[in-house]
């Protein structure tokens, strides 16, 4: 392990062979940002997966976490043990006694694993081969072959919050800023950016992801007879009919 002190805080450098294969990690202690930045360098091992694991002594009931379209709740465990959770850009843990929690945030989707022991598991790398039955015959739903040559890195950070939910210490803001932001962005910009879009809601939760020219198409139904159609939202709520004439609808 290495310790390097810059002008705005620490860099910790420690490597470990595993399988063969050296994995190098790097930590960042900046003053002027209370997130701690990780990155781990190098590739797994052929048909292996590699984790990273804290002690992180809460004791949490649940796991916040967001997902494309909103956030949601989930348990530490169901069915697997471990269980990996997938994670969009961030997950939040708090401490049923203390309220204290731990942020993680990437830039990149993956998986996270909590135990109620207060440990807390990050996938950073697979290296997973084509599987085939008895060695040859490949399975038709899993039509990838081939695994990882090059080394690679997976980015991370860690904020640790005093009190409060993922929403009362503004994770979701955190966790948009790191992907679209440099590392180094210190949590004041990160929030204060937020006004800088080109387009603005009045509302910091909400914000526009794309923008693009709206576009309009005609369906028909050739072998049937519509006499009603709806615009629906992705849980098939109707929202709105459109007009329907002679079988055939136009949808925005």
């Amino acid at each position: 392990m290495q310790v390097n002190e810059n002008k705005n805080g620490l860099e910790v450098v420690s490597s470990v062979k595993l399988n063969g294969e050296t994995i190098l990690r790097r930590m960042w202690f900046d003053g002027d940002s209370p997130l701690v930045r990780c990155r781990i360098e190098g590739k797994a091992a052929v048909g292996h997966s590699v984790t990273v694991r804290f002690a992180i002594g809460i004791s949490a009931k649940e796991l916040a976490m967001d997902m494309p379209g909103g956030v949601v709740i989930r348990p530490p465990k169901r069915i697997y043990a471990p269980a990996f959770w997938p994670l969009h850009q961030f997950a939040h843990l708090q401490d049923n006694e203390t309220g204290r929690g731990l942020a993680i945030l990437q830039p990149l989707p993956g998986a996270v694993s909590y135990q109620p022991d207060g440990q807390l598991e990050l996938y950073t790398m697979r290296n997973a081969t084509c599987e085939n039955v008895f060695g040859l015959i490949g399975f038709p739903g899993n039509p990838a072959s081939g695994h990882e040559r090059v080394s690679y890195a997976y980015e991370y950070a860690l904020l640790f919050t005093k009190n409060g939910n993922w929403q009362d210490n503004n994770v979701h803001l955190l966790a948009r800023n790191i992907s679209n932001s440099p590392w180094n962005i210190s949590r004041e910009t990160a929030l204060r950016n937020i006004a800088d879009a080109i387009i603005t809601t009045d509302n910091p939760d909400v914000w526009v992801a794309v923008i693009k020219s709206a576009s309009t198409v005609l369906v028909s139904a050739q072998h049937v007879r519509v006499t009603k159609a709806f615009l629906c939202d992705a849980r098939e709520r109707n929202l709105s009919p459109l007009e329907v004439q002679d079988s055939t609808f136009q949808v925005k």
